[in-house]
């Protein structure tokens, strides 16, 4: 398999990785796909014509972890508004200043 193919193949599971959510395995993927690239740029001689099928993997991998980086920190926005309201509301009064109402402890009488 020339370096060029196994290069296409490292691309085209990091695409499915990206896909299917399995982050932790992109490390691994990065590491092969930089060591593949140094062994192509570093040979004497190769196609510029055959890398442009690469260059449109990576772009479309590019496109998705753009959009996989957006979507983690969309969900780490919603977390931390959640923890916040879970703790307090802040909301403005007449005068545009921000206030915060703390939730005080509940204390609830039981009688049997």
């Amino acid at each position: 398999m020339s370096d060029l193919h196994a290069l296409s193949e490292v691309l085209a599971e990091e695409y499915r990785c990206l896909q299917a959510g399995r982050l932790a395995d992109l490390p691994g993927l990065t590491t092969r796909k930089e060591a593949m690239l140094t062994r192509i740029l570093g040979a004497a001689a190769f196609d510029v014509a055959q890398l442009a099928p690469l260059l449109s993997q990576a772009r479309a991998n590019h496109l998705m972890l753009d959009a996989t980086m957006k979507g983690i920190r969309s969900a780490l926005t919603r977390i931390e508004a959640i923890r916040t309201v879970g703790s307090g509301l802040t909301a403005y009064n007449a005068q545009g200043r921000t206030i915060r109402h703390q939730h005080g402890v509940s204390v609830i009488e039981r009688r049997a």
